[in-house]
């Protein structure tokens, strides 16, 4: 098999995995459920990828509902299928991380790409996460007022400040 059959077979496993996170995204986020399993804690963080299907009776694959899953799983499942979508697409060589890119920019080539994918290395860079990452942290963390020794920092008439 030539590289370009692997990576078109690889391209279409990740689209299905893709859509498997699509559905698991709209549990997460419309229903409130997801599958973990219930055992050794790292793979417990890390089980709601990979456990697929609906647990049955006595297994350590479990169902957990609650108020969370709406709010945190759900969009994480949503960006991990559309991670894997767009990236799988771009092995099968169709334009999924394009597609991506000028749905979020709305059609503005000039703006920072959300995913970009490199298929040689398959490798994803999020660039416009690190740009907007250093915008919020130079806005919440670089906080020079620029005063002066000679500023006043109290009013003209200080002593109407009770003590």
């Amino acid at each position: 098999m030539s590289s370009d059959q692997i990576s078109m077979i690889i391209g279409i496993l990740v689209v299905i995995l893709g859509c498997v996170y699509a559905h698991k995204a709209w549990m997460a986020g419309v229903q409130g459920k997801i599958w973990y399993w219930q055992g050794f804690l790292p793979f417990t963080l890390v089980s709601p990828w990979i456990v697929i299907f609906p647990p049955k009776e006595n297994t350590l694959c479990k169902v957990k509902e609650a108020m969370w899953i709406h709010l945190v799983m759900g969009p994480l499942f949503l960006i991990s299928a559309l991670v894997m979508i767009s990236s799988g697409l771009d092995l099968t060589g169709l334009p999924g991380t394009e597609y991506v890119n000028s749905f979020f920019t709305m059609g503005t080539p000039d703006k920072t790409p959300i995913i970009v994918f490199d298929k040689q290395r398959y490798s994803l860079r999020f660039p416009a996460v690190v740009k907007t990452g250093q915008k919020a942290a130079k806005m919440f963390f670089d906080l020079n007022m620029k005063l002066k020794g000679e500023d006043d920092l109290l009013p003209a008439d200080h002593k109407s400040i009770p003590h």
